[in-house]
């Protein structure tokens, strides 16, 4: 997984599992379990994300590849790395 993509899912992650622990209602063994899942898919990217910068590299994605005046960048350098992880 390259660091642009880690930076997409530890946007995503929580959002999906958010909407999916509400789809899971009364069931808290499902909920739980999906919340878990979600906290170990967002450290793992992070951590993805902290091997990156670490190397030098600054990961940026630009979401639907508008420019950044427009568009919404996200960039993950040290200190933000660090704090995601």
């Amino acid at each position: 997984m390259s660091a642009d993509t880690a930076i997409l899912i530890c946007v995503l992650a929580p959002l999906v599992a958010a909407l999916a622990v509400l789809a899971a209602g009364s069931r808290r063994k499902i909920a739980a379990g999906i919340a878990t899942l979600a906290a170990a898919i967002g450290t793992a990217a992070s951590l993805v994300i902290v091997a990156a910068v670490r190397g030098g590299e600054i990961p940026v994605i630009h979401l639907g590849n508008w420019p950044a005046p427009y568009g919404i960048a996200f960039a993950a350098d040290g200190l933000s790395a660090l704090m995601l992880a």
